[in-house]
């Protein structure tokens, strides 16, 4: 880890990581191995304000990069404009539900690509009538 995270208190990375268990799924039996009133959505909730209060007073945001290389993990990033680019004709809330859906439904085995963002806008966006996808590239 490196020195700038060293100067985050203890208990906010233990906020960091409590908070992270409700989210990572190889994390979710650590987290069902917890006291009960660690799982409450009120002890997430008071964790998310710690983390909040150390990130005002360090007065610097949260580096994502950084914090995912610290925990050994790497993240893919893919936006509204990746869908935009592949399906202009849709608006910002709908390039949105086309991710939020790939995150939700992609297939490790074939991973989060051009095609699923493609299918899954067609899914749930059909093209407007009279013009064919291609068109609307």
């Amino acid at each position: 880890m490196n020195n700038e995270y060293r100067a985050f208190p203890t208990a906010f990375w233990q906020a960091i990581n409590h908070v992270l268990q409700h989210y990572y799924v190889d994390e979710r039996s650590d987290y069902r191995s917890l006291p009960p009133h660690q799982r409450s959505p009120n002890h997430v909730y008071h964790s998310l304000r710690m983390i909040r209060r150390q990130l005002r007073r360090t007065h610097r945001p949260l580096d994502i990069p950084a914090f995912l290389e610290s925990r050994r993990r790497v993240a893919v990033v893919w936006s509204t404009e990746d869908v935009l680019g592949v399906r202009p004709h849709l608006t910002e809330d709908q390039a949105w539900d086309v991710l939020g859906r790939c995150e939700r439904i992609h297939d490790c085995n074939y991973g989060f690509t051009w095609e699923l963002l493609e299918s899954v806008a067609d899914d749930l966006y059909p093209a407007p009538a009279g013009g064919s996808q291609e068109d609307a590239k």
